[in-house]
Parts: C-alpha cells; sequence; structure tokens
C-alpha cells in the first residue's frame, strides 16, 4: 500500500477490561499498564485517532478509583496542541446523540488525539437513566461515545463520515447487543446500514462491533454472513484472542480480531501474544494493518495436562531421580569452609558420646524420621508431577518478559489437569501456597476438569436413562446462566418441573439478571410482570371458566402464542422492558420517598442497554395511588371477570409450588 500525508492512520484496540482484578494485591494494576501503553503507542505513531471495540471497563459500574484512573490517562495522552488533521462530514448530532457533537471540535477542549469507541458486554448502559460509563467520560469530552442501538425494532446504523484529504473514510458502529436478540434482528431484515448518497464507492467502509464471532449455541453468535458484503474492513471485538492477520471473510469483506489487552480468564486464546494493530487507510481503497506487541502484560504460560496419557509412576520417578542428582551434584560442589568442617567433627563427637544415656532422644529422632518416610509415602504422585510441571512453565515464562520497566515481574500460570479417578485430586489452595512469591495467581494455579468418558452403546454405566436426562454439560464455559435455566425448564418433562404459566426465556433472563447486574428483585418482578400479563389476557375472554380445564387450556395457548407468534410483541423485549423498569423503580425508591402513584412506568429502556421501541409497560400495583375505590366502576361488579381471576391467581398458585418446594 502507497503511504502518503493524506492517508488516515488509526490505532486499533478492544476490550482493555480497566478495573479488572484492581483489587488483586498483585495484579491489580495490569489493565491500568496496558492501557498505558496503548495510549503511547498511539502518541508514539502519531495517529489521527483511537478506534476502541468495546469493554473499555470490566464492569458497568467501574469504582471511583478506576474512572478516575482512566480519565488521568485519555487527559495525559490525548490532550494537546497538535492539529487534528481531518473533518468530520456526518451530523454529529447523529452519530454522538448523547453530546450531539464531537470533542475535538468543542472550543472548550483542546484535543490532540480523538478516542472513538463502541461499549460492549461489560460496561453496557444500567441502572437510573440506562446510561453507561462511556457517557460519563463523553459528557467530559475525554471520547466521543457512538454505536448505541437505541430503537431495537429498527435497527439502523448510521455511519461517521470522515476525510482527510482526497481519503474518505465511513466508520460504522455497533455496540454489544444481546446475541440471540440481534441474530433474531437480522432474520428478520429489521438491521440496516446507511450508506452516503454521494460518492458511495469512494468510502473506504469499516466497522466496529463487539458480538460474539465463534458459535456458541444456535443463535448465540453473529455470523459473517449477516452482514452487509459493501463493507471492507471488520474490527471485531468481545473475541479475546489476539489474531495477528485479517482474514478474508466469505462476503469478500477483511475481519480484524485485536483481541484484549489484558488477561481476564487463563485460558489458552489469552496466552497469546496481545497487541494493538496500525491500521492505515490509503485515498485508493487500500488499507495495511500492523500488528503493535504490548510490552508491559504480564506473562502469562497456559498447559493442559491430560493423566491418563502419562505414566504417572514412571514420570514421578523420573522426577525424584533427578531432584537428587540436581542436589548431590549442588553438595558436591559446594567447598566446605572451616567452620562447617569443625562443626561437622563437634556433632560427631556428641553423636557418640550420647549414645548410651540419650535412648529417649535417639528413639524421638527415629519417631520423626518414620513420620517423614510415612509423609513422603502418603505425598499424591499427581501432585509432584504438576510441580514439576509448574516449575518448568515458570522458566518458560522468565522468557516472556520484555524488560520494559512497567512489565510486571511475576507470572500467570494456569495448568488445566484433566483426571479421571478422584484420588487424583489434592487440594488446589494449598498447593499455590507452595508457589507464593513465584507466581502472581497462587489461588487458582491448577483446575481440575473430569476426563469425557465416550458411552459404548453396549456399557453397562449407560443403562439408566433417566441419568443423563437431567444433566447439562457445566464444563462448556460458553453456556450462559439463561441459556442453563431456559434448557432446564426445557428439558424437564416431568409434572413436578413443568412451567404451565411462566415461560422459560422470561425466567432466564430475570435470573441473568440477578446473577449478573445485582438485581435483586429481577426473579420476583418477572413473575408479579408475566403473572399479571396472563391475568389481563384470560379478563379479556371474558369467561365464566366453570371448567378448570378450559382455564388451563387458555393459558396454555396464550403462553404459546407469545413465545411463536411474531405479530405479538416479543416476549424478550417485554422481559427486558420489565426488567429495567423494575430496576429504575427501584432505584428512584432508594433516592425519593415516592409514592404510589409517582413512579414513571414508560422508560422504554432494556437491560441490555438498548431501547426496545416500544410503549408495552408493565401495570402498576394496585394501590391507593394507582387505583382508587372509583376507578372500578367502568369494570362492573364481581361477576365472570371476578371469578375468572379469582381461579387465575389459585391457578398461579398452583403452577408456581413446584419452583419453590410448595412453600
Amino acid at each position: 500500500m502507497g503511504e502518503s500525508g493524506e492517508s488516515f492512520r488509526i490505532l486499533v484496540a478492544t476490550d482493555n477490561h480497566l478495573g479488572y482484578a484492581e483489587k488483586h494485591p498483585e495484579r491489580g494494576n495490569d489493565s491500568f499498564e496496558a492501557f498505558e501503553e496503548v495510549l503511547e503507542l498511539a502518541v508514539e505513531h502519531d495517529v489521527d485517532f483511537i478506534l476502541l471495540g468495546g469493554d473499555l471497563f470490566h464492569e458497568n459500574r467501574p469504582s471511583r478509583h478506576c474512572q478516575v484512573r482512566c480519565m488521568d490517562l485519555l487527559r495525559k495522552y490525548t490532550f494537546g496542541d497538535r492539529a487534528v488533521n481531518f473533518n468530520i462530514l456526518s451530523d454529529p448530532a447523529i452519530n454522538f446523540p448523547h453530546t450531539k457533537q464531537v470533542n475535538y471540535l468543542d472550543p472548550n477542549l483542546n484535543v490532540a488525539i480523538p478516542v472513538f469507541s463502541i461499549h460492549g458486554n461489560h460496561d453496557d448502559p444500567a441502572g437510573l437513566g440506562f446510561l453507561c460509563a462511556l457517557e460519563m467520560l463523553s459528557s467530559a469530552g475525554l471520547i466521543n461515545y457512538f454505536g448505541r442501538v437505541l430503537d431495537m425494532s429498527d435497527v439502523k446504523i448510521s455511519p461517521i463520515l470522515l476525510e482527510k484529504g482526497n481519503t474518505k473514510l465511513a466508520v460504522y458502529g455497533m455496540s454489544s447487543v444481546k446475541d440471540e436478540r440481534l441474530h433474531r434482528l437480522f432474520v428478520e431484515n429489521k438491521v440496516k446500514m446507511l450508506r452516503p448518497k454521494e460518492s458511495t464507492t469512494e468510502w473506504f467502509n469499516l466497522m466496529v462491533l463487539h458480538q460474539n464471532r465463534a458459535k456458541r449455541g444456535p443463535s448465540n453468535y453473529l455470523p459473517e454472513s449477516f452482514l452487509d458484503p459493501f463493507l471492507d474492513l471488520i474490527i471485531w471485538g468481545h473475541e479475546h484472542d489476539c489474531i495477528r492477520e485479517p482474514w478474508h471473510s466469505s462476503q469478500n469483506f477483511h475481519v480484524l480480531q485485536p483481541g484484549s489487552s489484558v488477561v481476564t480468564s487463563l485460558s489458552p486464546g489469552e496466552a497469546i501474544e496481545k497487541c494493538v494493530f496500525l491500521l492505515q487507510v490509503n485515498d485508493h481503497h487500500q488499507f495495511k494493518v500492523d500488528p503493535l506487541p504490548l510490552k508491559t502484560v504480564r506473562p502469562f504460560v497456559f498447559e493442559e495436562v491430560v493423566l491418563a496419557d502419562i505414566n504417572i509412576a514412571e514420570e514421578v520417578k523420573r522426577i525424584k531421580k533427578k531432584n537428587l542428582d540436581k542436589e548431590e551434584k549442588v553438595n558436591k560442589d559446594k567447598e566446605e569452609s572451616a567452620l562447617d568442617k569443625l562443626m561437622k567433627a563437634r556433632s560427631q563427637e556428641v553423636s557418640k558420646k550420647g549414645r548410651g544415656g540419650r535412648g529417649a532422644k535417639a528413639n524421638k529422632d527415629t519417631d520423626d524420621d518414620d513420620d517423614t518416610e510415612k509423609a513422603k509415602k502418603e505425598e499424591n504422585p499427581v501432585q509432584i508431577l504438576i510441580e514439576q510441571r509448574v516449575l518448568d512453565l515458570i522458566k518458560r515464562a522468565k522468557k516472556l518478559l520484555t524488560g520494559h520497566p512497567r512489565q510486571p515481574i511475576l507470572p500467570l500460570i494456569r495448568v488445566r489437569v484433566i483426571y479421571s479417578d478422584e484420588a487424583q485430586l489434592f487440594n488446589v489452595c494449598r498447593f499455590g501456597c507452595k508457589f507464593d512469591g513465584m507466581v502472581a495467581n497462587t489461588e487458582d494455579l491448577v483446575i481440575f476438569n473430569r476426563h469425557k468418558i465416550d458411552m459404548k452403546p453396549g456399557d453397562e454405566r449407560s443403562s439408566s436413562p433417566d441419568i443423563g436426562a437431567n444433566l447439562i454439560n457445566v464444563d462448556d464455559v460458553h453456556n450462559t446462566v439463561e441459556d442453563l435455566v431456559e434448557q432446564i425448564f426445557k428439558d424437564n418433562t416431568s409434572p413436578e418441573g413443568e412451567m404451565r404459566l411462566l415461560t422459560e426465556r422470561g425466567m432466564g433472563a430475570a435470573i441473568t439478571a440477578f446473577v449478573h447486574k445485582d438485581d435483586k428483585n429481577a426473579v420476583s418482578a418477572m413473575i408479579d410482570y408475566q403473572v399479571q400479563r396472563m391475568e389481563e389476557h384470560i379478563l379479556s375472554l371474558d369467561k365464566d371458566y366453570d371448567d378448570p380445564e378450559e382455564l388451563e387450556a387458555d393459558i396454555k395457548a396464550f403462553r404459546l402464542k407469545r413465545s411463536t407468534d411474531p405479530k405479538l410483541v416479543k416476549e424478550e423485549e417485554e422481559v427486558m422492558s420489565a426488567l429495567s423498569k423494575n430496576k429504575k423503580r427501584s432505584d428512584n425508591n432508594a433516592s425519593a420517598d415516592l409514592s404510589d402513584g409517582d413512579i414513571d412506568m414508560d422508560s422504554t429502556e432494556d437491560s441490555d442497554g438498548d431501547g426496545d421501541g416500544t410503549s408495552d409497560s408493565v401495570p402498576p400495583t394496585r394501590g391507593r395511588g394507582s387505583r382508587g375505590r372509583g376507578s372500578r366502576g367502568p369494570r362492573g361488579g364481581r361477576g365472570s371477570r371476578g371469578r375468572a381471576a379469582l381461579k387465575l391467581c389459585k391457578y398461579a398458585r398452583h403452577a408456581w409450588e413446584p419452583l419453590h418446594g410448595g412453600q
């Protein structure tokens, strides 16, 4: 590619995860050191701007310490007197809906290197106002936050149009959206990418997104075939393993996966060398990508040990012989000093004199020796094997030291042990303490995974069909909480565990909000919401329901229709809307003493941080603030509707009892 003064120079990075393990005594500073190096590389290579692909923060509510560290670094490296040599041609009010402007054109700021960023699944919007941490940085003028999907019923991605001389660059951004939802939106053709009306073919089309690229379920990923072929290059965030070379997709565009800048999961993909990338785009529609290895990343070495493939006894024997030979060599090479010889002679003399009269002490020493020998015999041979492997990995990790003054010295080591017999297990916490001061992660140095045995058709252990039917593969790290909950209820065909009123996806989303968003009221809010929706439907049928089976049939029919009929409001949007409104209601109650009628129930934001564009709201509680005595007039007396509601309440209680044991 020919380079010129009109070429865009862009530093590309994703998944910085600022604040990861910030309370860890050894690893707390890792994410900030790596991010500072990213900014230093931007200054060193004289880039036009920095493009971040999501998950700048590790949490959607980063600590004050994390926020201040981030803001200090951005001010230090991106502000200054250096001129910005490109223009923005698109409407900033559309590209940056929060601030309505790009920061380097703000007369109150002195921006030298603009930063453009989307949000990821870790720093997505949440809480009161449904804002994310990036919007705080955007309000402070430190970054330009773009790509948030505001209307989930009709997604339109409008590019940021940049021009530098004759080089035209269109930057499309799509912040993290729940993969299953995004997959459905693409299938239903509800995602549109807008293109410039003038000189359409002259624009280099660059897109940055933050989604699953690897297929982790039927719809829990974003296929490359869903994306428009007019794109030239896609920056793919969320995947942490760094792929140094962009690859050519079947859709005729290239994909670049920068990976994370800090190790967050001790997996094989994280052990690949961490890089950021210098992207250059010229006016001939050509681009060039140069990897820039990060030198402040903590060394990390991963190894998997399959015990079934190793002769443990022979390996332990070899290790002990090697250690014994090494010890003998050290003792042989060590010259004894005059004092050592004198002390040795005196000890031998005392030993001879005490042989006759110190039998008790001699017996005690003998007992101690016996205990030592007994402990050695009881030592787990697998532990001896893994200990040697860890020592070897520590030596390998020393080769990863770059010499950078800010690079941490203590390495991360992870040994995944595949075992088949529980007798091979040992206490990993106690084992890790042996390497205190030698590794950074003594608490999770070793992880045990059971060896998966393929059952043959004639195997006696596979004769019980009830055992395998109720098991879930918990070793699959890509399964989400929501997927597991939904799978449990769908696969459980017993009458006691059948979901007859509530829906699997609704309960899955509620439990996900409880686990990941710390929303303690999510499950109860979801139950109340779905029961009220069902009650409204039953009341709208205006039936007497003398036959309980007729009521059950109508409930099941409506439950099925909500999950399958595309014309109805999608259940997932209802779920997220209910959770977000419940969260907002909780925040409002915590901040002010509101009356029953003062709670705003018209918010259309969802828990993914993307509004669903619907006005469907959670029905308010029937307290004095929402319904007075006079409001019952239009509904009539306690006729068939009242009896139907009473029977529905009894049915809801009967349907809910199996989930909590009838208590």
